[in-house]
């Protein structure tokens, strides 16, 4: 009898084991986390920018590896929750490796942002992809979803067409597009504690309150975009003809032309292959502005909004030709 009992129980016990491996992986995540913060404060302070480079680029490697072989030992599960919980702590990964990106925006090349960023992609589509081999499931449908945030009081989402990554990624990622011409409003239920990015919209406006995780804005044309204070970094690229209202703590921009920004941010905006880009002092004043404030932690009296720094001028005798201050008597109050 103990000779038919020992195949099962040995099963048993080794899919524990796997799962306690991949809980050792959690574990250490925060422990990394930790580290992150402490590095982030370490930054602020004021290091030399090659050296948080360097820093930033051993510190991302180590953490995109330690997913890489959470994903390799999830393939030894077969229970089909502990492989759920085991990606979905694998996406909260890969969102916190997002923000400690976009935290360090500010002092990395451009390049290094670009090569992060797709490395970043690849994680998710390898988790998505994993996933979909491992956990085979229904089509995801997110129009129901969208049919719900509709019906709520004060919500409007008019012409919106919000795609994400992936059914796994789908409650954490939120892409938003439109047709030409839409008006697209997001408020904290929609947005909180996501990995947000508006792209690919021509005469849209966009209103959005609330704390994302991430925040990215790519290929706009002729577009209003209205952004109450967030406490992340802000990327925006590819954009044309676009006014811009933002309050973040740091924004960098990049190939962008003809565009003003009226701008709330703590340290200088950085700006890269830009031409004809404008700033102003941020000047956009909705109900509930200063809860969200108090929430994203900027301070309302400390506004570097006309420092802006030209990593692509290199002329430390003379002035950037590729932005300049919005004359007061042509700025604009968004209503």
């Amino acid at each position: 009898m103990a000779d038919k009992s020992s195949g099962p129980a040995t099963d048993i016990t080794d899919e524990e084991r796997r799962a306690e491996k991949l809980r050792t992986f959690t574990e250490r995540q925060q422990e990394r986390q930790a580290e992150i913060g402490k590095r982030k404060a370490e930054r602020l302070d004021g290091s030399d920018p090659k050296e948080s480079a360097q820093v930033f680029s051993q510190k991302f490697k180590s953490l995109r590896a330690e997913i890489e072989a959470a994903i390799d030992e999830a393939r030894k599960l077969t229970d089909k929750q502990q492989l759920t919980t085991a990606f979905d702590a694998q996406l909260k990964r890969v969102r916190e490796l997002q923000g400690y990106l976009s935290d360090s925006v500010r002092f990395l090349p451009s390049y290094d942002v670009q090569q992060s960023q797709k490395q970043i992609d690849g994680l998710s589509q390898l988790i998505s992809s994993t996933m979909d081999e491992l956990i085979p499931k229904k089509k995801f449908a997110f129009k129901s979803r969208r049919q719900r945030i509709a019906t709520e009081p004060k919500k409007e989402l008019s012409n919106i067409s919000a795609t994400p990554i992936s059914a796994a990624s789908a409650n954490d990622k939120l892409v938003v597009s439109s047709e030409p011409g839409g008006h697209i409003r997001l408020g904290s239920a929609e947005v909180e504690g996501k990995d947000v990015e508006i792209c690919d919209l021509q005469d849209c406006r966009v209103e959005m309150a609330g704390q994302p995780i991430a925040f990215h804005i790519r290929g706009l044309k002729n577009c209003t975009v209205l952004v109450g204070p967030v406490s992340r970094s802000l990327l925006i690229s590819d954009c044309t003809s676009c006014r811009f209202w933002i309050g973040c703590q740091q924004l960098r921009v990049h190939t962008t032309t003809e565009t003003d920004f009226y701008l709330h941010v703590t340290s200088k905006a950085i700006i890269e292959d830009c031409t004809k880009v404008r700033f102003a002092p941020y000047n956009w004043n909705y109900s509930g502005i200063d809860a969200d404030y108090k929430a994203s932690g900027l301070d309302r009296s400390r506004n570097s909004w006309d420092a802006v720094d030209d990593f692509k001028w290199l002329n430390p005798n003379a002035p950037s030709p590729n932005w300049a201050l919005i004359p007061e008597f042509e700025r604009e109050t968004p209503t």
